[in-house]
Order: C-alpha cells, then structure tokens, then sequence
C-alpha cells in the first residue's frame, strides 16, 4: 500500500472523538472512536497532545 495516497480523518465533537483511515479511493479502511476533549477548554497545546496520542496509537506508532 503505498502510504501516500492514505489520510486520517477527524471528527472531534462533544462527546466522541471519531477518526477514519481512508484509501486514494476515498473509502475508510478503519476507524475507531476515542474520548473527546475540547479545544476550548482545553487550550490548543492540550488538544494538539492528545490528537496526537490518538493518531500514534490509532496508527500503532
């Protein structure tokens, strides 16, 4: 699989975070929710640490 034709999608909302894996064809290979935190509350370099652990981990990094 040539990983330049993969991108992660992110829908972080009020209660879930939900992130997809997607192929050049434009379908979702996986996704998977995770605990939701907002931006707002949180400030932007919280937020920015934990869409970070998400994507390592949703990844296997």
């Amino acid at each position: 699989m040539d990983l330049k034709k993969l991108f992660i999608g992110i829908d972080s909302g009020g209660t879930n975070c939900r992130i997809g894996l997607g192929g050049n064809s434009g379908k979702i290979i996986h996704s998977d929710n995770f605990e939701s935190v907002h931006y707002s509350q949180a400030g932007a370099k919280a937020f920015a640490a934990h869409i970070s652990k998400i994507i390592n981990g949703f990844c296997g990094v």
